[in-house]
């Protein structure tokens, strides 16, 4: 990949919350955060990191580790002059290892990975709007 698409970068980067890094020589991209999550007064630390990553033009993909069994699945890529973000919810009991899978399968399209992941795949948004996400 010759140039990042930083528009793209930052719709992923806006989506998690997280800054992301992004390294030239090896084309993954890394990131850490962590997250505070208020559930009926209990206040929970979820932390995400990115566990996988895949670069393909007007098409950036992550997948994220958060914690126990559940995982993301995380897209931005570009479609009719505008940029799309999609946001899939993934039960890890019912898939591959996470850690790496981007690189192992080396998916073109985020169609690809959906059919793919289509089992472990618990809920799925796309983000409409800034701040707005609509379930899909």
């Amino acid at each position: 990949m010759a140039d990042l698409n930083r528009p793209l970068m930052f719709a992923l980067s806006d989506a998690l919350g997280m800054q992301l890094q992004y390294d030239p020589s090896s084309g993954y991209v890394d990131g850490k955060q962590e997250r505070y999550v208020n559930m009926h007064g209990l206040r929970l630390t979820v932390p995400m990191t990115i566990v996988s990553s895949r670069l393909v033009d007007n098409c950036y993909m992550l997948m994220a580790r958060v914690f126990g069994n559940l995982g993301l699945f995380v897209a931005s890529h570009r479609a009719v002059s505008r940029d799309i973000v999609e946001l899939h919810v993934l039960n890890l009991a019912k898939m591959d290892k996470l850690e790496g899978w981007l690189e192992k399968q080396k998916p073109e399209s985020v169609k690809a990975v959906v059919a793919a992941l289509k089992p472990a795949i618990a809920k799925r948004y796309i983000k409409t709007r800034p701040n707005s996400w609509e379930a899909a």
